[in-house]
């Protein structure tokens, strides 16, 4: 496998050699296409010269490359060239533990915040199906930011064909080094599960608590005999200073029986993680790395970014905006766990009124929030002590969104004009009412600490959002986090204190929602915190010091506000009670505002023919994507849990009890009936998502597109019965496919982006639009992929009315607001269809197919209340 120097393997240009083994080569490589540094492994090709034996292994990596978590190195992508296999990975700087352990034990600190890393590494990798099967010291590298990753998930499977056998039973030279962290089932040549990797797990900690491996004889056999028969030393014994609740779990991890360790390895992650957090010993991070000078990047963006610093800059200029860079706030010890005060400032009895979108100034003495009433929709400004309000905008348009600018004299805000127009960005002084045009971007942008710099999210029809910035001096755009197709929507960018990385959130759609931390000095994003599945978190805000993010989050059932330890620890909660509390602000002493809304979430059934409505069902939390059943009698709905998970419910249109169909971790959701309505087809909650088939009458889903195959998402099916037309993510664009029920055939049907597709009446031709998002346009192809036509430039979600003359969709209008419209099948001018309209997230109809009834998921805001709660941050200064 000699290859000379810049050698070319697919898109990857061959850098240095950075090290060999038993699997073959890595080196450092150049992706052409991304202009990004990775890493290469050249895999040796008598590894594969067993065809089954390679595909085994590809389809290996392609389910671990689905793996997506801090503490693992992600797989990008895999490859031949010539008779030699390569995979590409995510390139890590650093030493491997084996490094660290030539040094001796490690500090227990360390050693906590390491074994956390790796049990949270492990746990997501075996919640997604995936067992590493060689866990030891040489495969987890260790940044130089104190990051733990961990390497070759899967890989094992190509050198140790047989995953059920103990690796080294025909290959002793090769892999003599990794005995002592077999499992003894795996010794045995048993059949092994993730358990086995707990054992490896214990076996690795022993060793950075002690200093020694846990299992280690002169001879291979030896060692292997040791691991199912004999106890290592005790831990206490070699670390006195080991915490006793590490002991009990490192022995856990390290039981004989499968059965007596952990029943999965979230539970071990949890268990450790508490114990750091609880830790009497400073666990301060190593120091980061000072970041490089950033350098400008270019894209094809940059042309609309130099008008966007141009207008803003006009506008700053005209208003005499001076940000001034915020200065590191004062430490204030003994801040106390209980608030000191919990009081509310601003209350709404919607609908009538509302009072939403809370954002504190800077120092905390000010409130900014919009106040709904009368029918007008406007930014209120109020003393925190006390006082009455100012009203900063009287007008006919929905403003939303405000932000105080870092001065804490102006702030900027969202504005939306009456009819379909898209949101305008304005800065308006606290001191006036004269309004600034800030930018024509896509989303509302946010400034930078010292205010050089404004964030925002890019946002482009059919592709994933993008986080980015660029300085205020009309300096290039740069792009922090590119769009990924496995977080498609990102929201709520907030700069850290010290300006160096921002907090976003990224979903997947809908309630989905993790936390990741962002750095503009190129290294890896991360996860702020570890996500439990169904858990979600929305709307990250920095604490002044850096050290925590406070979000919106149900990890106890309940959405309430949590703080988020940035360099680890458990998250915290902040508020409790039924929520859901949420759009926290935070300012420099402690004070965080929240807004705590009461709602009332429904299915609503409007009467076409005669006008009206009714209420066909009613949850405390969210329905959606209601479906008629193709006789008109059923309706079958997705419905979030209180835990957090999805799942699809049936109930008759002439009414009766709703009855659950499904009840599992994945969660389910846009649920589609087959012609003959004894199925339903719907998508898993979960990512990557993927299509399967249920009967209505219970029993065992059947699985159509799994993730092996690209995952699958929103299908509809052909009036036939025959075929499903489908999305599929494909880097971070959806793209439209053909499924067949009969043979399991699958084709590409667009090669631009497509998603939400519906077959027409007739099955001839297919309605889709570029994206999930409501403002892209209506689109219609023919069922054979020709004749692409634009109907509709804005709207999304499209709905063919029973006769096939016509489509449906929605589109967002005032404020938070849903409206349908529709339009010819052919072209033509877009109607409204009055009376129809919903309120909060972006709702899926459906028509009847005798086309009297629409049936639309519903929020009925009942109450809102702005709290502010002060000192809000244990341990934290602010």
């Amino acid at each position: 496998m000699n290859f000379p120097p810049k050698a070319q393997l697919g898109g990857y240009e061959l850098g240095e050699l950075l090290g060999s083994g038993a699997m073959g080569e890595v080196y450092r490589a150049r992706d052409l296409k991304l202009s990004r540094d990775v890493a290469v492994k050249l895999l040796r090709p008598e590894l594969a010269s067993d065809p089954e034996r390679l595909q085994r292994f590809e389809r290996e990596a392609r389910a671990a490359s689905a793996l997506n978590h801090p503490n693992l190195v992600h797989i990008y992508d895999i490859g031949r060239e010539g008779s030699t296999p390569y995979i590409v990975m995510e390139l890590v700087e650093g030493r491997t533990l084996r490094q660290l352990l030539s040094e001796g034990p490690l500090p227990m600190g360390e050693v906590l915040r390491q074994a956390v890393q790796l049990a949270e590494g492990l746990a997501k990798a075996h919640a997604g199906g995936i067992i590493h099967r060689d866990l030891k010291p040489e495969n987890v590298i260790v940044t130089d930011d104190g990051f733990v990753k961990i390497l070759d998930f899967g890989l094992a499977k190509l050198v140790f064909p047989d995953s059920d056998s103990a690796p080294g039973a025909t290959q002793t030279g090769a892999i003599l080094g990794t005995a002592g962290y077999m499992s003894p089932e795996q010794a045995r040549g048993e059949p092994i599960d993730m358990r086995s990797d707990q054992f490896s797990l214990g076996a690795i900690l022993y060793e950075l608590a002690t200093g020694h491996r846990a299992f280690e004889k002169e001879t291979f056999a030896e060692t292997l005999v040791a691991i199912i028969r004999s106890e290592p030393t005790p831990l206490k014994e070699l670390a006195p200073k080991a915490p006793p609740t590490l002991v009990a779990i490192v022995e856990r991890l390290l039981a004989k029986e499968r059965e007596d360790r952990f029943a999965s390895t979230r539970e071990a992650a949890a268990d450790l993680r508490s114990l750091l957090s609880s830790s009497q010993e400073p666990l301060t991070p190593p120091p980061a790395r000072r970041p490089p000078e950033l350098a400008p990047r270019s894209d094809g963006r940059s042309a609309r970014w130099g008008l966007v610093a141009g207008v803003l800059l006009a506008g700053a200029a005209a208003a005499g905006l001076t940000l001034l860079r915020r200065q590191p706030p004062a430490e204030q010890d003994g801040v106390p766990l209980a608030p000191s005060e919990l009081r509310v400032l601003a209350a709404a009895q919607a609908p009538e009124e509302r009072a939403l979108d809370p954002d504190l100034a800077p120092d905390g003495t000010m409130l900014a929030y919009v106040l709904e009433q009368g029918g007008q929709s406007d930014l209120f400004l109020s003393r925190v002590a006390g006082g009455g309000q100012i009203r900063l905008t009287d007008d006919d348009n929905i403003e939303r969104s405000p932000r105080f600018a870092p001065d804490g004299e102006h702030i900027a805000f969202a504005r939306r004009r009456p009819g379909d127009a898209p949101p305008e960005f304005f800065f308006i002084p606290t001191s006036t009412s004269e309004i600034y045009t800030l930018s024509p971007l896509d989303t509302l942008p946010i400034w930078s600490p010292d205010g050089r710099r404004l964030a925002f999210i890019l946002r482009e029809p059919g592709s994933a959002d993008a986080l980015a910035s660029a300085d205020l001096d009309g300096g290039a755009l740069e792009i922090h986090l590119p769009g990924d197709g496995e977080y498609p929507f990102l929201y709520y960018p907030d700069w850290s204190p010290d300006g160096d990385s921002l907090a976003v959130q990224r979903s997947s759609g809908g309630l989905a929602g993790e936390i990741w931390q962002v750095f503009l000095d190129g290294r890896p994003p991360r996860p702020v915190a570890s996500t439990p599945r169904n858990v979600f978190e929305h709307h990250p805000r920095f604490t002044a010091d850096g050290r925590g993010v406070v979000v919106s989050s149900n990890r106890r059932g309940a959405v309430n506000l949590w703080l988020l330890p940035v360099a680890g620890g458990s998250p915290r909660p902040l508020t409790s009670g039924p929520g859901p509390d949420g759009d926290p602000s935070v300012a420099r002493d402690g004070s965080v505002a929240f807004l705590s809304s009461t709602s009332r979430y429904t299915i609503e059934l409007y009467d076409l023919e005669g006008g009206g409505k009714t209420s066909f069902t009613h949850h405390s939390s969210h329905l959606w994507a209601p479906a008629f059943s193709p006789d008109g009698g059923r309706i079958a709905f997705s419905r979030a849990e209180a835990d957090g998970t999805w799942s699809l419910w049936l109930a008759p249109v002439s009414g009766g009890e709703p009855r659950r169909l499904t009840e599992t971790p994945e969660g389910e959701v846009y649920p589609r009936f087959t012609p003959d309505g004894e199925t339903l087809v719907y998508t898993t909650w979960s990512t990557p998502h993927r299509l399967f088939q249920l009967s209505v009458a219970g029993g065992t889903a059947a699985e159509l597109t799994s993730a092996d195959e690209g995952g699958g998402a929103w299908a509809d099916i052909s009036p036939d019965g025959n075929w499903l037309v489908f999305a599929r993510s494909a880097e971070g664009v959806e793209k439209l496919f053909l499924h067949s029920l009969e043979t399991g055939e699958e084709r590409q049907l667009t090669q631009g982006p497509g998603s939400v597709p519906r077959w027409s009446p007739d099955g001839r031709r297919i309605a889709f639009s570029p994206d999930r998002s409501w403002d892209q346009g209506v689109y219609t192809v023919a069922a054979d992929g020709s004749d692409l036509r634009r109907l509709s430039d804005i709207g999304g979600w499209p709905v063919w009315w029973p006769d096939g003359d016509r489509i449906g969709f929605i589109i967002g209008a005032d404020g938070g607001s849903q409206v349908v419209r529709w339009v010819a099948a052919d072209g033509g001018p877009v109607h409204d269809l009055e009376g129809v309209r919903s309120e909060g997230t972006s709702h899926v109809f459906d028509v009847s197919p005798d086309g009297s009834l629409l049936a639309i998921s519903n929020s009925l805001p009942l109450l809102d209340e702005i709290w502010l709660l002060k000192p809000a941050f244990p341990d934290h200064h602010l």
